[in-house]
C-alpha cells in the first residue's frame, strides 16, 4: 500500500501550475492595460483629428470621431446607432459594400478613393476616404479616414468651367495663348492655338522651328525680328505676319508677346503671349484700302484726266472758232484743229466708257458665260482690218474652240490690246495674234499673245505699268487706264496678264502682251 503525494501530481507540479496561472493573469492583466492604453491614445488621437474617422465590423458602426460627425451633421451618439454606410450616397453604396467584400476575400483593392455623402440636412458633399482592413476583437474590421473636400471639388469645378469658357471664347475670338522656353524652343499651345495654325488640339508638338516652318516664307523674316525684339528688348511687342495651313490656305496672324521672364542670367527664360486669327481684319483692310484706292483712281480720273481732255478739245474748238470769226471760214490747212478736237472727245468718251465697265464690274452686273477665245479674236482682228491713214497689218493665228469662263469684256480686254498698239506707234504697224494651249501653275490654261513691231515698252516703265489702281505710290494717267481695266478683268477670270519685249532682251524691237486663261471645265 502506497502512501505520500495526493492524486494529480506531486507538490512541485502544483506549484508551478500556480506560478504559470499568475503568470497568465499577470500577462492578461498587462495585455489589457496595454489595449486600454493602446485605445485611450487611439481616442485621444483620433478625437483630436481634422479627419473624420469611421470603424466598422460588418454593417455595423462601433467608432465615429467627432470630425466624422461633424463632417456628416449627425451627433455621435446618432451616428454610432446608423449603419456604416446610410450617410453615403445612393450612386456610390453598392461601390463601396463591393469594396468591402473584395476585402475580407483577399483582392487588393485601391486604399483610397472620393465619394459622395448626404448630410443629415440633406446636402451633398464630397469626401476622399482612405480605409484599411484590420483585426479588432477577433473579427475583421475596417477603418475610414475620412477628409471633406466639397470646396475643393467645387472650386475644381469652377476651375473647369472657366477653362471652358475660355476655351469657348478663345474660339469664338479666334484667340489662342501660348508660353514658350526660350531655352529649349519649345512651346505649349492652349486648343484654340493649335485651330489657328489649322492643327487639332494636340496633333503636333509645337516649337519655335516649327512654327517659323507654318510662316509664309515671305513674312518668316518679320518673325525672326520678333523673337530678337524680345531677347534683346524684353518688353511687350506684337507683329502680325501671314502662315499657312496644311491644305494650303494663308490666314494673317497677330502675336502678341505679353510676359517675359527673365532668369538670373539676365536672359528671358520665358515668354507668355496670345495669338489671334486676324484674317477677316486683313481681308476688311485690304477691301476698305483698295475701295479707297479706287473712289481716289476715279476723282483723279474725273477731276484731271477727263478735264484735260476736255480742255485740249476746247482749245483746239477755240482756235477754229477764232480763224472763222477773222477770215470767215475754216481751210483745209486749218482742218486738224477739228480733227484733233474730235480725238480728244474720243479719248474723254473712251476714258468714261471704261471707268463704267469698271465700277459694273466691280458690282458683279456682267454675268459669267463660256466664251470661245479663239471666235472671240476673229473678230478683234477683223475689226482692226482697215485702220485709216496708216499702214496695219493685223494677222491672227486662231485655234479650235478655246472654252474660258468669262463674261462679255473679255471682248474689250483684246480691242484694247490691239488698239494701244496702233495707238502708240507711228508708221507700218505689223500686230501679230497667236494662242496656244498651256499648263501653267499644273492647270491647263489658254495663253494668248498680242505683239507688234512698234517702238516697245521701257523696262523701267514695265515695272509700273499696272500701278494705276495703286494711287499710293503713283499718280498715273487716263491714257494707262486701259491696260488696268485688263488686268483687272484678267484677274477676276481667273488668269495672268504681262508684258514682254517681242525679242527677248531688247525692248525697242516692240512689245509682247500676254493673257493666260484657265480652260473651261464643264465637268
Amino acid at each position: 500500500m502506497h502512501s505520500g503525494a495526493a492524486p494529480g501530481g506531486n507538490k512541485d507540479e502544483d506549484k508551478t501550475r500556480e506560478e504559470l496561472l499568475v503568470e497568465l493573469r499577470s500577462l492578461r492583466a498587462s495585455a489589457a492595460d496595454a489595449w486600454r492604453e493602446t485605445d485611450r491614445i487611439f481616442r485621444a488621437v483620433a478625437d483630436s483629428s481634422r479627419a473624420g474617422i469611421l470603424i466598422y465590423q460588418g454593417d455595423d458602426t462601433i467608432y465615429v470621431n467627432r470630425a466624422m460627425a461633424d463632417i456628416e451633421g449627425y451627433t455621435i451618439e446618432e451616428r454610432l446607432r446608423m449603419k456604416f454606410w446610410e450617410t453615403i450616397h445612393p450612386a456610390f453604396q453598392d461601390r463601396v459594400r463591393m469594396k468591402g467584400a473584395d476585402w475580407k476575400k483577399g483582392i487588393d483593392v485601391p486604399a483610397r478613393s472620393e465619394l459622395k455623402l448626404i448630410r443629415k440636412n440633406g446636402e451633398e458633399r464630397w469626401a476622399v476616404v482612405s480605409s484599411g482592413v484590420f483585426t479588432l476583437q477577433g473579427k475583421p474590421a475596417v477603418l475610414l479616414i475620412m477628409q471633406d473636400i466639397t470646396e475643393l471639388k467645387r472650386a475644381e469645378e469652377a476651375l473647369k468651367k472657366s477653362q471652358y469658357i475660355l476655351a469657348k471664347a478663345q474660339q469664338i475670338a479666334h484667340v489662342g495663348n501660348w508660353a514658350l522656353n526660350m531655352n529649349t524652343g519649345q512651346y505649349n499651345f492652349s486648343d484654340e492655338a493649335y485651330r489657328i495654325f489649322g492643327y487639332e488640339p494636340g496633333s503636333v508638338r509645337p516649337t519655335r522651328g516649327w512654327v517659323t516652318s507654318r510662316v509664309y516664307a515671305d513674312d518668316r523674316q518679320i518673325v525672326s525680328d520678333f523673337y530678337r525684339t524680345i531677347a534683346r528688348e524684353r518688353k511687350r511687342c506684337s507683329v502680325d505676319y501671314r502662315i499657312v495651313w496644311p491644305d494650303g490656305t494663308i490666314r494673317y496672324v497677330n502675336s502678341v508677346a505679353d510676359k517675359i521672364v527673365v532668369g538670373k542670367s539676365g536672359l528671358p527664360e520665358r515668354v507668355y503671349g496670345i495669338n489671334q486669327d486676324v484674317t477677316d481684319r486683313k481681308l476688311a483692310e485690304e477691301a476698305l484700302l483698295k475701295a479707297k484706292n479706287e473712289a481716289e483712281l476715279y476723282v483723279d480720273l474725273m477731276g484731271h484726266d477727263i478735264n484735260n481732255m476736255n480742255q485740249i478739245s476746247m482749245g483746239y474748238l477755240e482756235l477754229a472758232h477764232n480763224i472763222l470769226d477773222f477770215e470767215g471760214k475754216l481751210s483745209p490747212e486749218n482742218g486738224h484743229l477739228l480733227e484733233n478736237a474730235i480725238h480728244s472727245l474720243e479719248n474723254s468718251s473712251k476714258l468714261i466708257d471704261n471707268v463704267r465697265k469698271m465700277q459694273r464690274e466691280r458690282m458683279g452686273l456682267y454675268e459669267a458665260e463660256v466664251i470661245d477665245v479663239s471666235a472671240l479674236l476673229e473678230e478683234v482682228a477683223a475689226q482692226f482690218s482697215l485702220v485709216p491713214n496708216r499702214d496695219v497689218s493685223i494677222s491672227c493665228m486662231p485655234g479650235e474652240a478655246c472654252l474660258v469662263k468669262a463674261n462679255v469684256l473679255l471682248k474689250d480686254v483684246f480691242l484694247n490690246l490691239v488698239g494701244n498698239s496702233i495707238k502708240h506707234s507711228t508708221g507700218p504697224l505689223k500686230v501679230d495674234i497667236h494662242i496656244e494651249k498651256i499648263e501653267h501653275d499644273g492647270l491647263p490654261c489658254f495663253k494668248v499673245a498680242v505683239e507688234d513691231d512698234g517702238p516697245g515698252i521701257p523696262d523701267s516703265l514695265k515695272l509700273t505699268l499696272f500701278d494705276r489702281l495703286n494711287l499710293a505710290t503713283t499718280r498715273a494717267r487716263g491714257k494707262g487706264f486701259g491696260l488696268c481695266l485688263i488686268k483687272m478683268l484678267v484677274d477676276d477670270y481667273g488668269g495672268q496678264f504681262w508684258v514682254e519685249d517681242r525679242v527677248s532682251g531688247d525692248c525697242t524691237k516692240g512689245a509682247r502682251f500676254v493673257v493666260v486663261l484657265p480652260e473651261y471645265n464643264n465637268g
